[in-house]
């Protein structure tokens, strides 16, 4: 049995080892660029949403995504 959630679940990754919890990362796309939650360090990410065009956007995790963390999980 695994538990996977996504990272909008804000759990601690020490807290998700420790659980066993397989933690998948959602998407942002600031002004057309895709990055995966945690790929940018938060000045980086502040800076970047400051000087974007347009509002940035968030998608959940792909269905596949899941299906591949269950699979490889056991």
């Amino acid at each position: 049995m695994a538990v996977v959630t996504d990272s909008a679940a804000c759990l601690p990754p020490d807290e998700a080892e420790r659980l066993g919890v397989i933690i998948l990362p959602f998407t942002l796309v600031v002004d057309g660029a895709v990055y995966e939650d945690g790929a940018l360090e938060p000045a980086d990410l502040y800076r970047q949403l400051r000087a974007a065009k347009e509002p940035p956007k968030t998608a959940g995790v792909a269905p596949a995504t899941y299906l591949e963390a269950f699979r490889r999980s056991g």
